[in-house]
């Protein structure tokens, strides 16, 4: 077993996508890549910004990543290219 500390005060929905590491700030509203040591490579603003709304999971497709902000409801899927 072992474990990487990061950098992120609120990381949630953690993917890989083979290279990198994916996850969301629950509460700051980013996309943070980061590499197997930990280190966070981009931060990104999420798209969406319903009001009460909130990260609802996090999928990698191939280019693309996948991010579902859900409300009250309903949900969106939001579909990423990182560059």
């Amino acid at each position: 077993m072992d474990s990487i500390p990061l950098g992120i005060p609120d990381a949630v929905h953690l993917v890989f996508d083979g290279t990198h590491f994916w996850t969301l700030g629950w509460y700051l509203r980013r996309l943070y890549e980061v590499d197997t040591n930990g280190e966070v490579l981009a931060i990104c603003d999420l798209p969406g910004r319903v009001p009460f709304s909130f990260a609802g999971g996090l999928a990698v497709e191939r280019t693309h990543i996948w991010y579902a902000e859900a409300t009250i409801g309903a949900t969106t899927l939001h579909r990423l290219t990182p560059r």
